[in-house]
């Protein structure tokens, strides 16, 4: 059995860039639940494994909040797993000023779109030594509020009132992975997955298509190579032109060990080239791990634009 506590910052770009720290370090010991970067291994081969994370961003002061709370359990050659993610959400608001010609007046009106994911299950098989292959599904709920001006009519005077009316709108979608990864030797293994397999959604009659999270299609090959025993070198890549680059390594201290990694991710829709920067540390015992993960992004990721700008581009 596995505890394993985690605090980081936000950190989520691309499909394979994982909040736990990338790569997970060369050692066997209570690595957390996540499926971001390989999407056949969930976790080691403890027999049951409880995980919980932290997250946080700082701007002007710090923000934080729960961020998972994942299980897993092995029987045989088959693992299970399912993690709830209150603190993956985010919210997107937006202010318009609309001309009422008949009143002469200005009317105000609000967008306001919120993403969730709080569920994911996972499953993994291992048909032989050194192979496995698994399959997540992960929930994703929104919620759209769109103000509009609309026009009432009064049926006993037939007057015209220009109100402000709120459509709401809650759909959710249903995604699947799928992924295969092989260890051909003690120091090297590779993977393959491909997000967003199958995306099924429901709810989103009516919903401008513009405010829908954006699922694109992605295959992911990965490389996990250990040149010493104590350091790995891992990468990913994926079709969409992301990639991910990482170190770490491990030692033992007080009774356990500590260790050490960095990494560097591209994403497509992010500029520089070189979007964020990546350092981990954890500390593991034989029955617990703490990790403390952060992120730093080249570019303003707090800075204001427009709906337009938000609607072309989108959410993935």
């Amino acid at each position: 059995m596995t505890l394993a506590l985690a605090i980081s910052s936000v950190a989520f770009a691309q499909e394979s860039f994982d909040p736990r720290g990338f790569p997970q370090p060369p050692s066997r010991r209570a690595p957390t639940i996540g499926v971001e970067s390989d999407l056949a291994r969930a976790y080691a081969d403890e027999d049951v494994h409880l995980s919980a994370s932290y997250e946080g961003s700082y701007g002007d002061r710090w923000y934080g909040s729960l961020q998972t709370l994942s299980a897993g359990k092995r029987f045989g050659d088959h693992t299970i797993f399912v993690r709830y993610r209150p603190g993956a959400a985010q919210r997107f608001g937006f202010g318009s000023l609309v001309e009422v010609p008949s009143e002469d007046r200005t009317a105000s009106l609000t967008t306001s779109i919120d993403y969730r994911e709080p569920f994911a299950f996972g499953y993994t098989f291992s048909p032989f030594k050194g192979l496995r292959v698994g399959m997540t599904w992960r929930y994703y709920a929104e919620d759209v509020a769109v103000e509009e001006i609309a026009a009432t009519v009064d049926t006993a005077t037939f007057d015209v009132e220009i109100v402000e009316e709120t459509q709401t709108f809650a759909p959710n979608v249903w995604r699947a992975d799928v992924g295969v990864s092989y260890q051909a030797r003690e120091d090297l293994r590779a993977s393959l997955g491909y997000a967003n397999l199958v995306v099924a959604a429901e709810g989103d009659a009516g919903v401008d298509p513009a405010h829908l999270l954006r699922f694109e299609p992605t295959g992911i090959f990965g490389v996990d190579y250990d040149p010493l025993p104590r350091l790995r070198l891992g990468g990913r890549v994926e079709t969409t032109g992301s990639f991910y680059l990482g170190v770490a390594t491990s030692f033992s201290l007080l009774g356990g060990e500590l260790s050490l990694g960095a990494a560097a991710a591209r994403d497509w829709r992010m500029t520089p080239f070189i979007a964020a920067a990546q350092p981990s540390i954890r500390f593991a015992g034989d029955v617990f791990a703490i990790s403390v993960v952060g992120a730093y992004y080249f570019s303003d990721r707090t800075a204001f634009r427009s709906l337009s700008n938000f609607l072309d581009r989108g959410v993935y």
